[in-house]
């Protein structure tokens, strides 16, 4: 196994990833910190003296290289990223230095990374895996599929207790913006809220999307309480937008950290972000962050104020265990090899409520549901009602299709999401400010204010968070994002939310 990661970088490395599930590019991060903005590697290589590379790309000449970034320029990139240096999420690795390199036509890409991987000018290449949605299955089932059936809504221990927190003063997402990330929806779906795609482009019409995944992510947040079909978790969301990985121009669908990116100038502090997407390496569906730019560019999102949302993936793995190709145990949170991206990484669980050995009642893993110390929460699993598939009523991609049985880490990231948008409108409308991400993870998964997972010794995937419990629990020794903005502010003479001045309009 060759050795080409620092013991902080997340990504998988090496071989294994030009075979089986990769995307057929290389993914290249320079080790200096350049200043150039060109959108051409063969122009920077001779800006910057980097021999090696650009000899290589000159003996290559028909590689076509572009930034991983790619929604604005490198300046804007590093200005933001000057920001987020005062921040408890310091960038770590400029995502200006990240470039992805088309090797689908070659007959030997190994040969090709392994060449770039002994540049001097280079610290990290390695073939980027596949990214999905996080995949669910749907079956049929013989019910009306209205606000009765999703008792996922309903209070601890059998759901996450929405209903109590919807009677509260804002306490149904008012001022709170949510951004879904992934490859395909019905926009115009009746029960939505209107939702726009932002950046990226639509693979409704592509097979390997289709629209019902996202569809019945956005309808599990943000449903609306139109007596139409099913509500969200969040019926009154100020915003529910979405922003893809997929490139319908070259059918390309890798492009989360760029999505990510895009994401952030719409978004605000304490607005969210959606991650309904994993990666798969060695066949194994992992955590999106396992990239090393996906991690990088989570982090910096988080940076911004950001709470991201991030499912935990569906292959049964103990994510403390698994190790990228160069031995690293990057997922375990307890390992020096493991960076934390501040994302909230959610498994799922069966629906049903069962009473362990201890006599807590709580949920049994699902067994797909990747487990392990990175995972902050759960939520169902399965027997989820919501927009799409049409299995229930209408049909597979039409705008009055519902389904009983989305599910997975795909429903239960969604329900997570929709969870935190009602934390965070509660308390934004008491004080006036939103929770931090750090305040908004420990929030969540505090087992205090939680209902606990069934088995909790066998594979862990945190605690189900109880909203009702919440609210009537204090929150006084959470940081506010108000203390840190006025720390950056002071520092830099930035407004209140120091980059506003990069998003665009809301």
């Amino acid at each position: 196994m060759i050795e080409v990661a620092r013991a902080t970088d997340n990504a998988p490395f090496g071989e294994a990833g030009s075979q089986g599930d990769g995307t057929g590019h290389i993914i290249i991060r320079l080790d200096k910190r350049e200043t150039s903005d060109t959108l051409d590697l063969r122009q920077l290589a001779a800006d910057e003296s980097f021999q090696n590379l650009l000899e290589f790309l000159t003996t290559n000449g028909h590689l076509d290289a572009e930034r991983i970034i790619r929604h604005v320029t490198p300046d804007i990139i590093r200005s933001r990223e000057l920001v987020a240096s005062s921040t408890a999420f310091t960038p770590l690795e400029s995502l200006t230095a990240y470039w992805r390199i088309d090797v689908r036509q070659e007959d030997d890409p190994e040969t090709l990374r392994s060449a770039l991987h002994g540049m001097p000018e280079i610290n990290v290449a390695y073939h980027e895996t596949e990214v999905r949605d996080a995949t669910t299955g749907t079956e049929d089932i013989t019910s009306n599929i209205y606000e009765r059936d999703q008792h996922f809504l309903d209070a601890a221990p059998c759901g996450i207790g929405a209903r109590a927190v919807w009677e509260k003063q804002n306490g149904e997402g008012q001022d709170v913006r949510v951004i879904d990330l992934e490859g395909g929806w019905i926009l115009a779906h009746e029960d939505l809220p209107g939702p726009q795609l932002l950046y990226g482009s639509n693979g409704c019409d592509d097979p390997d999307f289709g629209g019902d995944h996202g569809a019945a992510a956005l309808g599990i947040v943000g449903g609306v309480n139109n007596d139409l079909g099913i509500i969200g978790v969040a019926p009154r969301i100020a915003s529910l937008n979405v922003v893809s990985h997929y490139d319908a121009a070259k059918k390309t669908a890798l492009h989360v950290a760029d999505a990510i990116d895009a994401a952030s100038k719409h978004l605000g502090p304490g607005d969210i972000l959606l991650l309904e997407v994993q990666r798969f390496h060695d066949k194994m569906a992992l955590p999106t962050e396992i990239e090393s730019a996906d991690l990088h560019a989570i982090r910096h999102a988080v940076a911004q104020g950001l709470i991201v949302i991030e499912a935990a993936g569906n292959s049964d793995i103990d994510l403390d265990s698994w190790s990228d190709p160069t031995g690293q145990h990057t997922l375990d949170m307890n390992s020096p090899d493991h960076t934390d991206s501040g994302a909230i990484v959610v498994g799922s669980s069966y629906a049903t409520v069962v009473r362990d050995p201890r006599g807590f009642a709580g949920h049994r893993r699902y067994y797909t549901s990747n487990y392990g110390s990175r995972v902050n929460n759960y939520a169902w699993g399965e027997q989820i009602y919501t927009t799409g598939y049409g299995t229930i009523a209408g049909t597979s991609g039409s705008t009055n299709s519902y389904t009983a049985n989305f599910g997975q880490t795909s429903g239960a990231t969604a329900i997570i999401a929709g969870a935190a948008a009602l934390v965070q409108s509660w308390y934004k409308g008491a004080h006036g400010e939103p929770l931090t991400p750090e305040a908004m993870r420990a929030a969540l998964s505090n087992a205090e204010t939680a209902t606990p997972q069934a088995m909790s010794g066998e594979r862990a995937i945190g605690v189900m968070p109880d909203l009702a419990a919440i609210m009537v629990a204090s929150i006084a020794a959470s940081r506010s994002v108000a203390e840190k903005l006025d720390r950056v502010r002071q520092a830099t003479g930035a407004s209140r939310d120091p980059f506003a001045k990069f998003k665009g309009p809301h």
